[in-house]
């Protein structure tokens, strides 16, 4: 065999070894240290599915080896061979490319564009270059090539890897794999030129056709046995091939069959009161006499507030006051899912999101939410109360983006997105409140701050700022001054001693505590646990440490309101609340939708169950000791984790019997031009 044919035979299932092995290395931890045998699996398991995601790669080393043989040749297939180097370099970038510009931006980005063009360059030219018989360089230029070529590219592979590793697990599939896809086509050509300088006997030896076969062979054959399958959930998981697979192949909401039938629970409201832990009102309660106020933040996460930090009167001072005030107040508050438009959708639409009629779309974060009619806002309205919406309009998602969640609302008012758009959110809310205070006429108003979202920015000088977190921090502590001067407004006007105030956070904010930033692709705790308060005049609050969920809030007080109130709620709780808790157990769950992800939670005083539908993954926490979920004991403890898969189960069958939701992929923006509104 031609030795630059066995040194690519080599390269290429060195490279694709390689590029398996530090991707199945990621996970690692005490898992691979308590069952040696699972990272060998998802090792295999990543190198199995190289031929796939890397058919780019493998097309360059095929149209090499044709141009290798052709240039032995004669005729015209000797004079077309210098050109299948330039042929497999263009599949290889066209096939990374294919996978950027799954997100728009980078279809014009200019540097990403750049950049993939000088990968086309260099990658024909390492190739082309790399044609002869092994021929030392006669030039200075030849021997630039010739040792700078491998070091190149073997640098440019192990930073392609490592890029990839640091990006957030759960975001960005096709990004990740982009990535993957330029590690493992410069491994291949670093790895070739370094193949082609081993004296010939060597290569001969390590480069056989029947041993490389044998190895791949074993490989797939062990898949195909189903020898791999206890690695699988892992690989799926927690490496950037085994994610990336998401964008290949979407998951099919349709794979969620009902296994039983769920009926609806004549119980249902009884059993909501006793689960979800919301305080017992007095019984001439009546939501009517009151005006309602819900305060809300983005990324609000409740252990770095003061509310759940001891001695930290600074960050979040006037939260702290309402408390103080006489708040109801729940350390184990979860939001509904860990991104605005789920969150949103599951607190106006009264149910979990997997059982609203919503649907997300390509960026599963984005999509349409369809409430009914009897939506909270639009109850309020027809019960003689003035409905508004005043909240920031971040990357105009209200417009385009994030639909449906304002159903019901009377009055809305959009902030465009500013250095001081909180303020000028306050600002609005603050003459809203007074135009309500001169009519006399009782108010439902939602009032939502961007803060402390994404990017973060510096607000004070007295206070550090030079890590992500001090700065969100500072984002904290200036939306808590926003609401500081909403709740002032209230006592100002009068209106405090008649307003039912409700503050929470929409979704929490992850700092690499499970190796992801910001939000929108996890259940784990800091995704989802928020501050949530809910001040009722003439009550006197307390704090309370049992686990509830933002989701719950509307229905417990519409309980005590109108009759078409009481009826809409009632009617929540015994087809979504109260199954649910009946069949968990009384569990709080949060949800994750879309076609690239797809996470569910189940949260109990001292256990926390989550479940990733791609990957079939079930991990299990003991949350007492371990409240941010470092130690899985689903490997640890098999009579807890035959529990936990009891109760998800039992969970899954629930939400495929009553599931609405529906995945749309090949949306994004569909509104196209719609603007903000004006502020």
């Amino acid at each position: 065999m031609n030795p630059n044919l066995r040194a690519l035979l080599l390269a290429s299932l060195a490279a694709t070894v390689v590029s398996a092995a530090l991707d199945a290395a990621a996970p690692g931890g005490d898992l691979y240290m308590a069952l040696p045998g699972l990272g060998l699996a998802v090792g295999v398991l990543a190198f199995t599915h190289a031929l796939e995601l890397f058919a780019g790669t493998f097309a360059l080393a095929i149209c090499v080896a044709l141009s290798v043989l052709w240039s032995e040749a004669g005729g015209p297939r000797r004079r077309l061979a210098p050109l299948l180097p330039w042929v497999g370099a263009a599949l290889a970038v066209a096939s990374v490319r294919a996978h950027l510009v799954v997100y728009a931006t980078f279809a014009t980005y200019l540097p990403a564009n750049l950049g993939l063009l000088g990968l086309f360059v260099a990658t024909g030219t390492a190739c082309s270059g790399a044609l002869g018989r092994g021929q030392a360089p006669t030039t200075r230029f030849a021997w630039g090539l010739f040792v700078a070529t491998p070091a190149f590219a073997l640098a440019g592979a192990a930073g392609a890897q490592v890029f990839a590793a640091r990006l957030d697990i759960d975001e960005y599939p096709t990004l990740r794999l982009a990535l993957a896809q330029i590690g493992h086509l410069l491994w291949l050509i670093g790895l070739w030129h370094c193949a082609r300088r081993l004296p010939p006997g060597l290569l001969g030896s390590l480069a056989r056709v029947w041993p490389v076969a044998a190895l791949v062979g074993l490989a797939y054959g062990a898949q195909a046995l189903g020898l791999l399958e206890l690695g699988r959930p892992l690989f799926l998981a927690r490496t950037t091939l085994g994610s990336s697979l998401a964008s290949l192949h979407p998951y099919a909401v349709e794979s969620e069959q009902p296994q039983r039938k769920v009926p609806d629970d004549p119980q249902g409201v009884a059993r909501f009161l006793r689960h979800a832990r919301m305080p017992t009102l007095p019984a001439d309660f009546d939501l009517t006499r009151y005006n309602v106020l819900w305060l809300m933040s983005e990324a609000t996460r409740f252990d770095k507030t003061s509310l759940g930090r001891k001695n930290d009167s600074i960050t979040t001072p006037n939260l702290l006051d309402l408390r103080r005030s006489g708040a109801f107040s729940w350390k184990r508050a979860f939001a509904p899912s860990s991104g605005t438009f789920l969150s949103l959708s599951s607190i106006f639409g009264m149910g979990y999101p997997s059982m609203l009629p919503l649907e997300t779309w390509q960026k599963p974060w984005t999509g349409e939410v369809f409430l009914p009619r009897d939506n909270p806002a639009q109850l309020f309205s027809d019960a003689g109360h003035h409905t508004f919406w005043i909240s920031h309009n971040n990357a105009k998602c209200f417009a385009k983006t994030v639909l449906g969640v304002q159903a019901g609302f009377g009055d809305r008012k959009l902030i465009r997105s500013s250095k001081m758009t909180d303020r000028s959110i306050a600002d609005a809310a603050v003459t809203a409140l007074g135009e309500r205070a001169a009519a006399g006429q009782p108010f439902f108003g939602f009032v939502f701050f961007v803060s402390p979202h994404s990017p973060y920015a510096p607000h004070y000088f007295n206070m550090p700022g030079r890590t992500p977190l001090q700065l969100y921090r500072q984002e904290l502590r200036y939306m808590d001054e926003q609401v500081g001067r909403v709740l002032d407004a209230l006592d100002a006007l009068g209106l405090s001693e008649r307003t039912i105030v409700i503050y929470a956070g929409d979704h929490g904010e992850e700092f690499r505590e499970h190796g992801g930033a910001y939000h929108r692709a996890t259940v784990y705790t800091e995704s989802i646990n928020v501050p949530l308060l809910v001040r009722i005049p003439g009550l006197k609050g307390r704090t309370i440490k049992e686990p509830t969920s933002v989701g719950y809030v509307l229905p417990w007080l519409l309980l005590h309101g109108t009759p078409a109130m009481k009826a809409v709620a009632g009617a929540r709780m015994r087809t979504q609340f109260g199954p649910m808790l009946e069949h968990t157990g009384g569990a709080v769950v949060a949800e994750v939708l879309g076609h690239d992800r797809m996470k569910s939670t189940l949260v109990y005083d001292d256990l926390k169950l989550n479940y990733d539908f791609r990957a079939q993954r079930t991990e299990v926490y003991r949350t007492k000791g371990d409240r941010l979920e470092h130690n899985d004991r689903f490997l640890k403890e098999p009579a807890l984790a035959l529990e936990a898969m009891t109760r998800l189960t039992a969970y899954r069958d629930v939400r495929a019997a009553r599931r609405r939701f529906t995945l749309r992929p090949d949306k994004l923006d569909p509104r196209g031009a719609a603007t903000a509104a004006t502020p």
